[in-house]
């Protein structure tokens, strides 16, 4: 190979300048141009610079001994020296990471890590078996047909109930709080269009005489309780303990009629995913309370 250097002449003894610098196939150029200095030399002071990296298939000759054939082989490979050689960023079909020019193509959102260009969405479903992924999809398995995916992730349950206390007649009122002994697997109540998320506290009343019995329901805190607290009362059926069986509802009082030996279940529950302390309050029709009560 051949490099050429063009360079200006040198006025009051100063070092040639160098604007261009090529490298040709020495058979295109030719001998007749060719300098007679060995290959890997350079010819003057003022390409010394260059010259030392010259190889053993390049050689050094002077652009204006070139015909002007000579110098149309050549045109395409000159490269400026007195130009700093601009860098083109590659940000073609990338939406992040280093465009090779020591700038970006962008940036990804938090939690997205730039893989080859692309910013990759991870799917947020842990925990979760329903609702939004986070990435435009949903989380797996999802909810059966008409089943409500609720705000923590998970699809709402009918029960069974899955952890019981007792409330009797003679123990007129008790104090409770849907934080602590729950459980949260009711959430469809078959006597309200209203899903209840929250966690909630199950008690199980054994009907001793036929008759009445009145719950009521006092929220205490927090001081929006009373906006989320529900009451339901169940009807057992086939021993099983299920919001699918729901024979009464209300924000505070429900009065239902029981039967002798039959099983229900109240539920203090929330419309919201919340908890908050109560105090809860059993009349039976058949039952007097004691003179001191």
């Amino acid at each position: 190979m051949l490099t050429l250097f063009s360079c200006s002449k040198s006025r009051h003894n100063q070092k040639p300048e160098i604007p261009y610098v090529i490298t040709i196939p020495e058979w295109e150029a030719g001998s007749d141009i060719a300098s007679p200095h060995d290959k890997g030399t350079a010819v003057s002071e003022g390409v010394a610079d260059v010259g030392k990296d010259i190889g053993k298939f390049e050689t050094v000759v002077d652009v204006e001994l070139m015909t002007e054939d000579k110098k149309d082989v050549a045109s395409s490979d000159i490269v400026s020296l007195d130009k700093e050689v601009e860098c083109v960023p590659s940000c073609e079909r990338k939406e992040c990471g280093p465009d090779g020019c020591g700038g970006s193509c962008g940036k990804c959102p938090a939690g997205q890590p730039c893989i080859n260009g692309r910013c990759q969405c991870i799917p947020a479903c842990s925990g979760k078996e329903c609702g939004d992924d986070g990435c435009g999809g949903q989380c797996k398995p999802g909810c059966a047909p008409n089943v409500p995916c609720l705000s923590d992730g998970m699809c709402a349950k009918d029960g069974p109930c899955s952890r019981i206390g007792s409330i009797k007649c003679e123990d007129l009122g008790l104090s409770g709080s849907t934080a602590t002994q729950n459980s949260d697997v009711l959430d469809l109540y078959s006597c309200d269009d209203k899903v209840a998320e929250g966690p909630e506290k199950v008690y199980k009343f054994v009907a001793l005489q036929d008759g009445n019995v009145t719950f009521t329901l006092t929220p205490l805190l927090p001081i929006n309780a009373k906006d989320f607290l529900r009451l339901y009362v169940l009807e057992d059926i086939g021993g099983l303990c299920s919001s699918k069986n729901c024979i009464a509802k209300d924000t505070s009082t429900v009065t239902v009629s029981v039967t002798q030996g039959k099983t229900y279940y109240v539920v203090v529950d929330a419309i919201q995913n919340n908890t908050a302390s109560y105090d809860l309050e059993i009349n039976c029709s058949w039952y007097v309370p004691p003179a001191d009560y």
